[in-house]
């Protein structure tokens, strides 16, 4: 017997207070989760500190959709925390109760703020201003960075001996017993500093879950690339293969925006890795001392190296995962189609722009469906209007506006208008390089794809969600157990 899990993938341009706030805005987001049926979805670009508030908005929407049409289903999520380079932002899980035994989370090589409960428990340490004076310690003594991550120097040394560690330096210094530097040391190399320190780069937010069904572990990791300004998009993109979770994943998903232009994909890139002893990118040599040049992806999906290092072998391993919408265009151009264009399928390719979104998946079994990129502007195009005539017969004369095979959603066209409004409201009377004339405000709903292009791409993003239906395989020995994993 066969299972499976929709996912979705979703960079929400600047998710900020603005857009939690609006009640809209929630709502639309919810929908569109629900509309394509999805078990789990990732988000992507949460800025201005909101996670938490951002994941408890989506979810209470989502269950508060679910209870009005008497599903059953209950959802639930959870936030990571900071990425430590800027731009820094947050990530959002969200999936459906019940399908999970287990679920782990971590923003990768970031220690969480709940990383140090049991040593504080352990230790009876309940006031909030003493937690705050040893986290404030190892950080001062430089066991830590105000990342909150590992330099690699400190890792050695706790590695090599636990009571190396010592933050009787500097203030606030803290006398620990040679249990606690056990303890500590425990919770600061749990993870190996090997990939994401380097400027600008976001670490990948991992979700390791459980299957209640046929007790299954997969792994999903949410990724966010830099920004395609420079080729740091295509270094990051490479480090992903570097990382534990997705090298022991048996069943795994890359999943998340990461911004490597069409272009970029068709050439080879000198390999780099981070050298944690030198503190910067490294080139990847051959044994001749040469440089070795990859595809973007290639560490994560293949093909295999024509060269190899043979110091550093995991540097030129292939994961062998496989592409998921390799070509397809997500994100979205920033110019506006003309105000009598009709959508059709030639048309609609035309408002997008790069391959930025994309699926990585590890898994024994066939996909069960085909992914596919949301377009949702055609959603929110009308197929006609009224122009407000009628014919001899007096019957309404209607004027086209979609010819796509798509079904036009009525309920996520008058929230785009609403957030789109909103918007605009937030934007009148403000300095902007916008010429507002030109996306006036919307009445009930988008009467035309240009209203429903730019209304899209001001006020809610400048990518579409990806969805993909990920199939796993029941173990026929499996017993039903309670019993989770561990992330390590």
């Amino acid at each position: 017997m066969s299972h499976s899990l929709k996912l979705l993938s979703w960079n929400i341009e600047k998710f900020n207070a603005d857009k939690m706030n609006d009640d809209f805005f929630i709502k639309y987001v919810a929908r569109v989760i629900r509309l394509m049926e999805i078990d789990v979805a990732g988000i992507m670009e949460i800025v201005g500190w909101i996670g938490n508030e951002v994941c408890t908005a989506i979810v209470n929407e989502l269950n508060q959709q679910e209870q009005q049409k008497a599903t059953g289903v209950v959802w639930s999520g959870q936030a990571s925390e900071m990425t430590p380079s800027a731009p820094n932002e947050q990530y959002v899980f969200v999936w459906k109760l019940g399908l999970f035994s287990s679920v782990e989370w971590k923003l990768w090589n970031v220690l969480g703020e709940n990383a140090f409960d049991t040593f504080f428990a352990t230790n009876n340490i309940t006031d909030e201003d003493e937690k705050f004076q040893v986290t404030q310690s190892l950080a001062k003594n430089g066991w830590m960075n105000d990342s909150f991550m590992v330099p690699y120097s400190a890792y050695s040394k706790l590695v090599a001996d636990p009571q190396n560690l010592d933050c009787t330096k500097k203030n606030p210094t803290l006398n620990l017993t040679a249990q606690q530097k056990l303890d500590l040391s425990a919770i600061l190399t749990a993870y190996a500093p090997e990939t994401f320190p380097y400027p600008r780069s976001r670490p990948p937010f991992i979700l390791r879950v459980t299957t209640a069904d046929t007790n299954t572990v997969i792994t999903f990791v949410l990724f966010h690339a830099p920004g395609p300004s420079d080729s740091s998009p295509i270094t990051a993109s490479n480090q992903i293969s570097l990382i534990d979770p997705v090298i022991q994943a048996d069943v795994g998903v890359v999943m998340g925006d990461f911004n490597v232009t069409e272009a970029w994909a068709k050439r080879t890139w000198a390999l780099q890795y981070y050298n944690w002893d030198l503190g910067r990118l490294r080139y990847v040599l051959n044994d001749s001392g040469q440089y070795i040049f990859a595809a973007p992806f290639q560490r994560l999906s293949g093909p295999d190296f024509a060269s190899h290092s043979t110091t550093q072998p995991a540097l030129t391993t292939v994961q062998n995962y496989s592409f998921r919408l390799q070509d397809n265009l997500t994100s979205m151009t920033s110019a506006l189609v003309a105000p009598d264009a009709i959508a059709d399928s030639t048309v609609m390719q035309s408002i997008l722009s790069s391959p930025y979104d994309k699926f990585f998946v590890r898994s024994a079994q066939t996909d069960p469906s085909d992914p596919f990129v949301c377009n949702l502007v055609d959603l929110t195009t009308p197929k006609e209007i009224w122009t407000g005539t009628m014919d001899t017969d007096n019957n309404p004369v209607n004027e086209t506006r979609s010819t796509t095979p798509s079904t036009y959603q009525r309920d996520l066209s008058s929230l785009t208008a609403a957030i789109y409004n909103n918007w605009y409201n937030r934007h009148a009377g403000k300095s902007t390089s916008l010429n507002l004339q030109q996306i006036p405000k919307l009445n009930v709903r988008p009467t035309s794809l240009r209203e429903a292009q730019y209304a899209y791409y001001y006020a809610i993003s400048d990518h579409m969600p990806i969805c993909m239906e990920l199939k796993y395989e029941a173990d026929p020995h499996y017993v039903m157990s309670a019993e989770g994993v561990d992330f390590e």
